[in-house]
């Protein structure tokens, strides 16, 4: 639904304002960031993004980032008018460095966001705090604080409209539950234990391209999860994946835990919230 939002608040095309509709960039040693739009008030919703360009070789994380990164985090607090905003996170990769697994993004992310103003006939003055790390041989904390104004009623098709549009296109989509959904399907996803080793079982249907798939699992600050291994295929382009679990509490439970699957499949990806635990 909200990436739904997004795409329409792009499709709004009047006069451009492109030379109001990015922020200035923060530059590091290592990267640059800012903040960009295609407008505003298309309703009380407005469609920006948070756009990182990194040095060669170093990475920026996801919102969960892995064994050793670190992820973003944003501080909206001093915005005006601002009732709401949404971070959309656009399909990550996995990097293996030093015997480590981190999850994020290399070159250059937008992380689109879809803001909701308190009162729609007014300017949206965004102001966000960004606490975010990159990492190449050493990981770097960095610090941002951007700010742009947006004017009420306007609505158009500014320069980084299609980057908008394009990283928006990468946010997982909706994975589906039963085999009419047109779209992946999360047939089960069951914790075992192997060996003295807890993994997470999970059974996937309208696999078309199993060597292109990547399983991201998410369950709390209480666990972390490995790349998953395939173990195994049936009729129906159905495949059978498997993917260690490591607790960071002794007494977590899993099975308690509100669960976030994302899957990528090549250039395609879906997500599923809270799958169900089950035997």
């Amino acid at each position: 639904m909200t990436i739904g939002i997004l795409i329409a608040l792009l499709g709004c095309n009047q006069d451009s304002w492109a030379d109001v509709a990015a922020s200035d960039w923060v530059v590091s040693d290592y990267d640059r960031i800012r903040l960009i739009s295609s407008g505003t008030n298309a309703g009380n919703q407005a469609a920006l993004g948070i756009q990182i360009k990194l040095q060669p070789g170093w990475k920026t994380y996801w919102r969960a980032p892995g064994e050793s990164g670190i992820p973003p985090r944003f501080d909206w607090t001093k915005s005006q008018n601002l009732e709401s905003i949404e971070v959309l996170w656009p399909a990550p990769q996995r990097y293996a460095s030093y015997g480590l697994e981190t999850i994020g993004y290399k070159a250059e992310v937008v992380f689109p966001l879809v803001a909701k103003t308190r009162v729609a006939d007014q300017d949206l003055a965004i102001d966000v705090e960004i606490d975010y790390a990159v990492c190449k041989d050493i990981c770097i904390p960095l610090q941002a604080r951007l700010s742009l104004n947006l004017p009420q009623d306007t609505a158009t098709d500014t320069r980084y409209a299609e980057t908008l549009r394009r990283y928006g296109e990468r946010v997982p989509r909706a994975g589906g539950t039963n085999s009419a959904s047109g779209t992946p399907t999360l047939v089960n996803f069951v914790p075992i234990e192997s060996d003295g080793q807890v993994y997470v079982h999970a059974t996937i249907g309208g696999i078309t391209n199993p060597s292109e798939i990547d399983l991201f699992v998410e369950a709390g600050d209480d666990f972390g999860f490995g790349p998953p291994e395939l173990v195994g295929r049936a009729p129906g382009d159905v495949v059978e994946l498997r993917v260690p679990v490591h607790k960071y509490r002794k007494r977590a439970n899993l099975r308690a835990q509100p669960l976030r699957l994302t899957l990528v499949e090549g250039p395609y990806s879906f997500e599923w919230q809270s799958p169900v635990a089950v035997d």
